[in-house]
């Protein structure tokens, strides 16, 4: 009795597993079929088309169609398809591997190709394709069969895929590649992120930061598997991260609570400091003129210091409100008068330096008078004698320098120095008439 319910047993599995067989190699068919065919694709790999020669079998020139092997290891061997195109006769030469060298259509790595059909053999996978859509010429003619041996129905179809991208430019799966490689990065920054958080104790010592880095990661490793679904891919525990991201939320905010009542701290303190210094300096400036312009120069470098000390205490205002901080409005006040002084003390001093300029070009125009009367003396004792040109050349060029002075001088603003302008311009059109 045993050996007869084993021997049914036997015999039921013989039924029932080419059934399950065929329904996996059926689902398979349809997942291929709705992914790849009616779609283009770019090659990776040289494919054959076709072969033309001279068969002496036949005694006449013969075409045969190559078939494109390709092994998951990455090989490829060509197959010169039985039978030639031209002849319908029983007397055809049997199907042969040949070398690319020999192939006279081939179709070069980088070609678009449109997937035609896909059919599922016991050992392998052939993709009928076409370098034109819809083309049915001989010379748009391309198959690959993807020899994957018996069994691989079983395989995981990304597994499949995997090897048909070798072959062929498969986005899709590119992009699961590109995504994998995306998640094994950040997954090998999440250990040290973790580290990081756990030794910091305070914003100090770079809590704050440490949490928004794992916090951000765990955000990015939830974003990365959610693409990796799109993608058509098995995802880790989307939730898992998502939750120890939100679960650091509460903590972030407490610790930025924490970090901006020490920022606004500093900020104060530095205010303060700020305010003394800008005291100190104030009073170093002197009110009277400037005396020199050694004496000049060194208050302008003072105020430039002084400008320098409001102006940085004007961006702390500015970080202690962006902070949430209010900054009094006496403050706030006190600064801008300050800011109003020192622009007018610049006046003052550029007022000084004006007119220390024009005490110098006054001095040189005091000189150049001294050396007029003398060229003028000069031109006097040569005249007419063959000295007289070049004395009154001399004379004349003087005087426009002279003329550049009183200029320099008008603007100043000396009262004076228009109408001296004016009185050696006509001196200088006298002594050219000459």
């Amino acid at each position: 009795m045993m050996r007869h319910w084993v021997s049914v047993a036997i015999a039921l599995a013989a039924l029932v597993t080419p059934a399950v067989a065929d329904k996996k190699s059926d689902a398979l068919q349809a997942k291929l079929k709705s992914e790849f065919v009616g779609r283009s694709y770019r090659t990776k790999i040289l494919l054959g088309s076709f072969w033309n020669y001279y068969d002496s079998s036949v005694q006449r020139n013969c075409t045969r169609l190559i078939d494109t092997e390709f092994n998951s290891d990455g090989s490829t061997k060509y197959l010169a398809r039985r039978g030639c195109l031209e002849i319908t006769i029983s007397m055809l030469p049997s199907a042969s591997y040949v070398g690319p060298d020999v192939i006279t259509g081939v179709q070069q790595p980088g070609t678009t190709v449109w997937v035609r059909k896909v059919e599922l053999k016991d050992d392998r996978i052939e993709f009928f394709l076409s370098s034109q859509p819809n083309s049915n010429a001989t010379a748009t003619y391309a198959k690959i069969k993807f020899m994957l041996g018996r069994g691989y129905q079983d395989w995981e179809y990304k597994t499949i895929v995997g090897v048909v991208a070798r072959a062929l430019r498969v986005e899709s799966y590119e992009r699961l590649l590109a995504l994998e490689a995306e998640y094994t990065a950040l997954k090998s920054e999440l250990a040290t992120a973790e580290a990081n958080y756990r030794g910091a104790t305070s914003p100090a010592s770079g809590k704050l930061q440490a949490a928004k880095d794992l916090r951000d990661l765990l955000a990015k490793l939830a974003q990365n598997q959610s693409a990796y679904v799109a993608a058509g891919g098995t995802p880790a525990d989307i939730a898992d991260y998502l939750g120890r991201a939100k679960a650091l939320d509460p903590e972030v905010a407490s610790l930025e609570a924490e970090a901006r009542k020490a920022r606004i701290q500093e900020l104060r303190v530095r205010l303060q400091a700020n305010t003394s210094e800008a005291t100190q300096i104030k009073a170093l400036l002197p009110k009277e003129p400037s005396a020199t312009m050694t004496d000049w120069q060194r208050r302008s470098e003072a105020l430039a210091h002084y400008q320098q000390v409001l102006q940085a205490r004007e961006i702390l205002c500015s970080e202690l409100q962006a902070a949430g901080e209010s900054v009094p409005e006496a403050d706030l006040e006190k600064l801008q008068q300050e800011e109003q002084e020192a622009t007018h003390y610049g006046e003052a001093l550029e007022r000084d330096r004006q007119g220390l300029h024009l005490a110098e070009v006054n001095s040189e125009y005091r000189e150049m008078g001294r050396r007029r009367v003398q060229l003028l003396d000069a031109y006097t004792k040569v005249f007419g004698t063959p000295q007289e040109r070049p004395a009154l050349q001399a004379l004349i060029a003087h005087l426009e320098r002279m003329r550049e002075n009183r200029q320099a001088a008008s603007s100043l603003g000396s009262a004076t120095a228009a109408a001296e302008v004016a009185q050696i311009e006509r001196e200088i059109q006298k002594l050219r008439k000459r």
